[in-house]
């Protein structure tokens, strides 16, 4: 077999000033996430025998044996011939692949097999596991260390999972094995499609956290720059253009969230796969349709209006194919996607050089940012879309990594700079019109500075009846907060107060109590004696449990009928149910006149108590329903007692 892995050598022959600057400014993480890689060829086995572990992060490159409808474990390779052997270079995937005669759809499974020839390292090695698709189990030496979704043989028994893992390991002996059962059905490219990569442990999580950085980079700049122009449109709400770009960084940022290492389901593992893919996809398109818009708003004499119209209408049909077409079958339109927004974007370009050539203020800068997207995805969409992402396109180790972010990072960049010019410019007309004004109208000085004046006055007026609006604003909402009929707090404010109680306790480690309180047969006596005095008994009952509110963050709520919840922050179960009994007895002794029996009926309420201490495998919601349970087994068990459901969170 033949290994390859790329020197860290990287030389950069003559470049136009411009793309010097560029590539620095913003390409250098990609310098630096790929910096670690070089090349040598070998037989046989993969040699990684002399390399560098100190410095140096292997890409495990090259042709590996592979099983076509075959899921092997480590187990099943004891000497004897295995079915179906064919070999694949990896990465690359295994669509339309010969193999024994027979060319590989895109939907099956199959397992890797790579063997590499280490030195004794002696040291804690670890492996970069990209995204494999769909679902994958990877043996490392025969031990399991890293898997992703559901495998099977069929569709219906696969789970695709979209998550880069990192393993750690000890090498024994001078061989490295690895084993990786993968199963796609959904992705229009299937197989390992990105390089594995192997170094020492400290070099790989290095490695893992450069690139997070640099992917948090992105999402914090296409934020950023996305939030700040929303928030100038709020000023110029005329200039629309901000708008636009506003809405276009913000959906690239929630692209860029689901896209390069997974930040997302870093915090979200067993999201869908496939709806990732449509919101990645989705982002993709109606982010083009907002540039577009910014486009036409920034130069309307240099596009016409077909550009627009077609635009809108290809992200419209293409958003609606994303949403409609499974994920696995999206990889047959991307071509057609690219070709179209190549084509739209040529009519970009040429409003973008004669806006420049013209002088137009911010022309330049964005014509800047625009060719170096251009670039990037075109590189994008020939790397990665017609080589499918098996070989190099060139040996320069920045077309090894997605661009098209950083290209966009760098088009929001210039862009923003472009509008801010464009500001400038708009400015510094208005104050030469000021200026003339001011020669021409110097009688009306006086009339202009009483006005403003009477403005300011205006202004303080303004300001105090903001001032109490919004004490009216503060004191309607703490009203909102409230149960009118008994005072007690609502289940709204019960919710913001036991979320804020849940993280108290999961970062100290101390207990928090649910009492969940109902009036037995309160539907009965309300239809017998009627709802005024139903209303009655409910306040009666609210200020008994108000009674026991003693400390900081005890609150009772409403919570619906009859019921209510009594919060009980830093209380243990016992100190719990010694209170539940206390208020037990308080409402017993309530006799509510019964005009049938001429006499009194006693009022009894069944209680359900749950206690925990909180943990991050459970959730502040769960406390109620466990004590509303305990509550209906309270009245199941016959009434008028306390019941608790079983204690978690220890």
């Amino acid at each position: 077999m033949r290994g390859i892995y790329n020197k860290r050598v990287v030389t950069i022959k003559k470049l136009p000033v411009i793309l010097i600057m560029l590539g620095v400014l913003f390409f250098s993480p990609a310098f630096l996430l790929s910096a670690q890689e070089y090349e040598e060829e070998v037989s046989e086995l993969i040699d990684l025998r002399g390399i560098d572990w100190t410095r140096d992060v292997i890409n495990l490159d090259g042709t590996w044996e592979f099983f076509w409808e075959e899921l092997l474990t480590p187990e099943d390779f004891n000497g004897e011939q295995l079915p179906n052997l064919g070999l694949i270079e990896v990465p690359g995937a295994w669509n339309r692949l010969e193999l024994n005669g027979e060319t590989l759809p895109r939907a099956g499974y199959g397992t890797y097999r790579g063997s590499f020839l280490l030195d004794e390292t002696g040291q804690l090695m670890g492996l970069k596991v990209p995204r494999i698709l769909d679902s994958y189990r990877l043996w490392v030496n025969g031990v399991e260390v890293a898997s992703a979704g559901e495998l099977g043989r069929y569709k219906e028994q696969t789970l695709p999972q979209s998550l880069p893992q990192t393993a750690f390991f000890q090498p024994e002996g001078d061989t490295l094995e690895l084993i990786v059962q993968v199963a796609s059905f959904e992705n229009g490219r299937a197989g390992i499609v990105e390089s594995l990569k192997l170094g020492r442990a400290e070099s790989i999580i290095s490695l893992e956290n450069n690139k997070l950085a640099y992917d948090f980079f992105l999402l914090g700049g296409l934020l950023v720059f996305g939030f700040y122009h929303l928030f100038l449109f709020l000023f110029r709400k005329n200039r629309f253009s901000l708008l636009y770009f506003g809405i276009f960084c913000l959906l690239l940022g929630l692209r860029a969230f689901f896209a390069g290492e997974g930040i997302f389901f870093r915090f979200a593992p067993d999201f869908s796969w496939a709806w990732a893919q449509k919101i990645e996809s989705l982002t993709y398109f109606l982010g083009i349709g907002a540039v577009a818009l910014f486009y036409k708003k920034i130069f309307p004499r240099y596009l016409p209006r077909i550009w627009i119209i077609l635009s809108l209408s290809f992200t419209a049909v293409f958003s609606l194919i994303v949403l409609f077409v499974p994920p696995g079958y999206l990889i047959y339109f991307r071509p057609f996607f690219h070709i179209v927004y190549l084509l739209l974007g040529v009519l970009v370009l040429r409003a973008l050089s004669l806006g420049t050539w013209k002088k137009q203020p911010g022309a330049a800068l964005i014509l800047t940012g625009a060719i170096v997207l251009v670039f990037t995805g075109i590189h994008d969409f020939l790397y990665l879309g017609l080589l499918n992402n098996s070989q190099p396109l060139f040996s320069n180790p920045v077309l090894q990594d997605n661009l098209f972010n950083a290209g966009l990072l760098l088009f929001i960049f210039t862009s923003s700079l472009g509008l801010g010019s464009i500001g400038v410019e708009n400015l510094s007309e208005q104050e030469k019109i000021v200026e003339k004004l001011q020669e021409t109208n110097e009688d009306l000085e006086f009339q202009v500075i009483g006005r403003i004046k009477e403005i300011e006055q205006s202004n303080d007026k303004i300001e105090q009846q903001e001032g109490e609006i919004a004490q009216a604003h503060k004191a309607l909402e703490k009203v909102s907060l409230r149960d009118p009929l008994t005072e007690a707090w609502n289940r709204r404010y019960l919710n913001e107060m036991l979320v804020k109680e849940w993280e108290k306790g999961l970062k100290n480690k101390i207990h928090l109590s649910i009492l969940f309180l109902d009036i037995d047969d309160f539907q009965v006596f309300n239809q017998k004696y009627g709802h005024r005095v139903g209303d009655d008994l409910l306040i009666k009952i609210s200020r008994i449990l108000t009674g026991f509110s003693r400390r900081p963050g005890e609150i009772v709520s409403r919570y619906g009928g009859g019921e209510f919840v009594f919060l009980l922050p830093q209380t243990t179960q016992d100190r719990a149910m010694e209170i539940g009994e206390r208020i037990r007895r308080k409402v017993e002794g309530l006799y509510l006149f019964q005009e049938s029996s001429r006499g009194y009926k006693p009022v009894t309420v069944s209680i359900g108590i749950a206690t925990a201490i909180p943990d991050e495998s459970s959730i502040p919601e769960s406390l109620i329903a466990q004590a509303e349970n305990a509550m209906f087994r309270a009245k199941k068990e016959g009434k008028n007692q306390i019941a608790t459901d079983f204690f978690f969170g220890e």
